[in-house]
């Protein structure tokens, strides 16, 4: 009696590995999933850390909401026009933020703002208050991390208004790497050490400084390492992103 040898995997070598997932990438601290852990819609209420690392973010104004706008996925959609819309973890620092090496992934699509100096931001995690902050920026035209504690430090890549845009940034405790859309991580801007307040809370749209910084536009998975990933692990995270929303 013959049999049907099905063999999986390539070449019928053997089981096909399980497919890529961010928790695969050791020291994943934060992931805001915004298919997971959401309350409400109209207006979103709140947003979990599906790490458990930090507290809750919650809405502070009315215009944050669920959407399908990044490619027809899942999205948290901000909207200042009702005012300072933006939302807040009262959480003190995150853990991958408190190491002394972190990597951010963010996908977002700007679309608007508000802000002095005729610029617009995305921030999707600031941290600071009274002149000395962190965060991450998307506008119209550019990505960078800054941080403004006397001195201006970033890295920038070219970014387009009303465009998708998943962005990598890398710090390994001296230089800061920018990546957007599965590109090469920049060669980074030298930052030295980055001082970070130990007692404030996290923000998202905002960056809580005097001067209007709010973000239009939609966010989608926000995730955050305690350690400066490897290059392999960069492009794989860069490539899982790209394909979850089907870019």
């Amino acid at each position: 009696m013959r049999t049907l040898g099905l063999g999986l995997g390539l070449g019928g070598a053997g089981p096909l590995a399980p497919p890529f997932d961010p928790t695969m990438v050791a020291g994943l601290e934060l992931w805001l999933d915004p298919t997971r852990g959401v309350v409400g819609s109209n207006p979103v209420t709140a947003w979990a850390d599906q790490q458990g690392n930090v507290s809750t973010f919650t809405n502070v104004g009315t215009d944050v909401k669920k959407g399908t706008s990044l490619n027809g996925k899942a999205s948290i959609d901000l909207n200042t026009g009702a005012g300072a819309t933006h939302l807040t973890a009262a959480s003190q620092l995150a853990a991958f933020l408190s190491a002394p090496a972190w990597t951010l992934l963010y996908i977002a699509k700007y679309t608007g703002g508000q802000a002095d100096s005729g610029t617009s931001y995305l921030n999707p995690l600031v941290l600071g208050s009274n002149g000395t902050y962190w965060q991450a920026t998307l506008s119209a035209d550019h990505a960078d991390v800054t941080q403004f504690d006397g001195a201006y430090r970033a890295e920038r890549v070219a970014a387009s208004a009303g465009a998708i845009h998943y962005v990598l940034q890398r710090y390994n405790g001296t230089k800061i790497q920018t990546s957007i859309d599965g590109g090469a991580l920049g060669v980074g801007t030298s930052a030295g050490a980055i001082a970070l307040p130990s007692d404030t809370p996290l923000l998202i749209g905002d960056t809580g400084q005097p001067g209007a910084h709010l973000f239009v536009g939609s966010l989608g998975d926000i995730l955050g390492y305690n350690v400066a990933v490897s290059d392999a692990d960069a492009a794989k995270l860069s490539a899982w992103i790209k394909a979850r929303y089907a870019l």
